[in-house]
């Protein structure tokens, strides 16, 4: 991966393969939340906004930082974002 069109490539492989295998994880989790009495359609939109505002307070803390160091840095917090 020695281009940026190589390193773009790599992304959309690992998002496309993360979404595949997050797949039945989330289906199984919208089951048991509709099992246990929970309505589905709230359940869905709340989440589905938490996630969202995790994303732009990462994408704000990631365009801060790679404006004060490389972007060598922004690597590393992804990689360390991912740890769980």
């Amino acid at each position: 991966m020695e281009t940026v069109t190589g390193v773009f490539a790599a992304s959309t492989f690992h998002s496309f393969g993360s979404i595949m295998l997050r797949t039945p994880m989330d289906t199984m989790m919208y089951e048991q939340a509709a099992d246990s009495g929970h309505y589905i359609d709230e359940y869905t939109v709340l989440r589905e906004i938490a996630l969202s505002i995790g994303r732009v307070l990462m994408l704000l803390v990631l365009v801060g930082v790679t404006s004060v160091f490389s972007i060598g840095a922004f690597f590393l917090l992804q990689r360390l974002s991912h740890l769980e």
